[in-house]
Parts: structure tokens; sequence; C-alpha cells
């Protein structure tokens, strides 16, 4: 997969982060990619900073997205950072997702998750 583009984004952050952020990625990416970024970044900030990158795949399927969105059948988190865990977690509460499983995973398996998915 040609991943220039996210690792451009990647060394743009490391370049422009200045305290913890949660970088955070969406769509389909081979397993590893998380990795990937996570280097891209440490290369190119000018200090030490902490951040975490984590796993959050979309399962949106083409003309029902908004739906698949709002009444998600699971919502995947792959980190082991339980900080990152917490603030993910607070994105998805305004949602109201009482029935919706969470599952907190490693960001490996998160990206694994969504290409089978797409299987």
């Amino acid at each position: 997969a040609d991943l220039s583009a996210v690792l451009s984004v990647a060394a743009d952050i490391g370049k422009a982060i200045t305290e913890y952020k949660v970088i955070v990625t969406k769509s389909t990416v081979p397993v590893g990619t998380g990795v990937r970024i996570t280097e891209t970044i440490q290369q190119n900030v000018s200090h030490s900073i902490d951040f975490t990158v984590a796993s959050n795949p979309e399962f949106l399927r083409e003309g029902t997205a908004i739906d698949d969105f709002l009444n998600p059948d699971r919502v995947v988190i792959g980190t082991n950072d339980s900080r990152a865990q917490a603030i993910l977690r607070d994105i998805y509460r305004p949602l109201s997702l009482d029935d919706t499983p969470i599952l907190m995973t490693t960001r490996e398996t998160a990206e694994m998750i969504k290409y089978a998915a797409n299987a």
C-alpha cells in the first residue's frame, strides 16, 4: 500500500506537535502502519514530546455512512495507552452508544480487524 501521504502528514505532525496528542488512523491501513506513523513523528519532533498513535477503524458502508456512524454495531479502539483509551471513549460518549460494544485492543489488532471486515 502507498502510505506516502499518511507518512507525509505524520512528518508534519511531528514538526508541529507541542503537547500530548492522540493521533488516530480511521482508514484501512496495513498492519504495522501505526508503528511507521509513530517512528515518522518521532523522527520529526524537535524536542521530547509524549503522544499516542491509535487505530479506530471506521465501518461505514456506501449509502448508509451517516447511519453507520451514528448507530455502529461496534467501536474498535486500538491502543495500549490508557490515557488515549479514555480520550477516545470520551469522544464517543456524546453519541450515547449504550448498546454498542466498545472493543479495546492493540493497535495492530485493530488494524487487522479492519482488514478482516473488508474481506
